[in-house]
């Protein structure tokens, strides 16, 4: 099946797809906020992955690569060698394919017939769970294919996957299908040390079980970013990282043990565009939020809880401005939240104000911000808004 680009947009969903034509009639817009992406510290995560681990990289880059940016930093990844690519939707796979990425890209979404012919014409790989998988391997036959799959047990965590006492069936089945090819067997743990165990032995029994049948399952892999911190025991054949590529511990043990010195990969920062003084007896936002008891001085973010900025922080929020943090005001709204700057009298419209990063010798992380607003920094960087204007800077 051939896509025109009218219908790629349409499959995709993205009325943003030609944000990349510009001309003197189509002007780029000058960006208020902005996220910056350091290439060398996604080197360095992916580097001291590998050299922890010392088996091949399934990179998550689900859910716009947790906020960072699909598109540049699965072309990055892919890149600076990482071993394959993993997604939950397929139109994430299409469009790391559409944007030149060549390492294999497996698709974690459900198995839906109909869509074979695009795992065919991209090349996407497919974890087999749920859906019609008979169906997609007699039409990816008449195509003359195989696509390529990965058997998904479910050991435990009762979400996606075949259940572990039928997986053996559906694996004879799968194996005897033309438009199949089986190179991978794997599980999602419940990050549950002792449970996890039990995971394991599960899913090491349906590949024992299978090469008694003379059936190769390829690699096994179980671990996500969690695993890596656990035990060597949980690597097997593969490993599939998520949070660790982006430079941020999976939970607080790993993350006092900082056994990688992860460095993170995003900042988020914006300019201020207005500064106040506020007068006893005023008041900002609505419903009189915050009221001044003194004579104060505000300045104005242009960045709220639309660009996935939490709003339940009240009195605990800090904004970098001019290498020092300032505390947010419980005034934030969808487009705009105000600081507190009475101590510095030099600030000014057009400052540079970062939100997660570094400015001078402080910083603010997303864990930081995961902490203030208590969430998980997972939550954090993935609710950031697709729309904002994602950079690669090469420091």
């Amino acid at each position: 099946m051939k896509l025109n680009r009218r219908d790629f947009i349409l499959f995709s969903g993205l009325s943003f797809a030609f944000k990349n034509f510009r001309s003197e009639k189509n002007p780029a817009p000058s960006h208020e906020s902005w996220i910056e992406l350091s290439l060398k510290n996604m080197g360095w995560n992916l580097s001291k992955i590998k050299q922890k681990v010392k088996v091949p990289v399934m990179g998550v880059i689900k859910a716009n690569a947790y906020g960072h940016g699909l598109i540049e930093f699965g072309k990055q990844l892919d890149r600076l060698g990482v071993d394959a690519l993993m997604v939950c939707k397929l139109q994430e796979a299409v469009r790391l394919r559409e944007s030149g990425v060549s390492c294999p890209i497996y698709n974690f979404g459900p198995v839906i017939p109909n869509n074979t012919p695009i795992l065919v014409k991209y090349n996407i790989s497919q974890f087999l769970h749920t859906g019609d998988f008979k169906n997609m391997s007699l039409r990816a036959e008449k195509l003359g294919a195989a696509i390529n799959v990965h058997i998904h047990a479910d050991t435990g965590m009762n979400r996606m996957g075949i259940p572990y006492k039928k997986a053996i069936l559906v694996i004879k089945q799968a194996s005897q299908l033309k438009g199949l090819s089986i190179s991978g067997l794997s599980t999602t743990l419940c990050e549950d040390i002792q449970f996890d165990k039990v995971q394991l032995k599960r899913l090491q029994s349906i590949y024992d079980e299978s090469q008694k049948l003379g059936i190769e399952l390829g690699a096994r892999h179980a671990a996500s970013s969690a695993g890596i911190f656990e035990s060597q025991s949980y690597y097997l054949d593969m490993i599939r990282p998520g949070i660790t590529l982006y430079g941020y511990y999976p939970n607080r043990e790993s993350k006092q043990e900082d056994s990688l010195s992860l460095r993170p990969v995003l900042a988020f920062k914006s300019r201020l565009v207005d500064v106040k003084t506020l007068h006893p007896g005023d008041s900002v936002s609505y419903h009189r939020a915050y009221k001044a008891a003194k004579r104060e001085k505000i300045a104005v973010i242009p960045v709220g809880y639309s660009d996935g900025y939490p709003h339940s922080v009240s009195g605990k929020l800090k904004a970098l401005i001019r290498g020092k943090k300032y505390p947010i005001l419980n005034t934030i709204t969808a487009n705009h939240m105000e600081a507190l700057i009475n101590t510095e009298p030099h600030i000014m419209p057009g400052d540079e104000v970062t939100l997660i990063g570094a400015q001078g010798n402080e910083q603010i992380t997303a864990d930081d911000l995961a902490e203030w607003a208590g969430i998980s920094n997972y939550k954090v960087l993935i609710g950031l808004n697709p729309l904002i204007p994602r950079f690669l800077i090469k420091n």
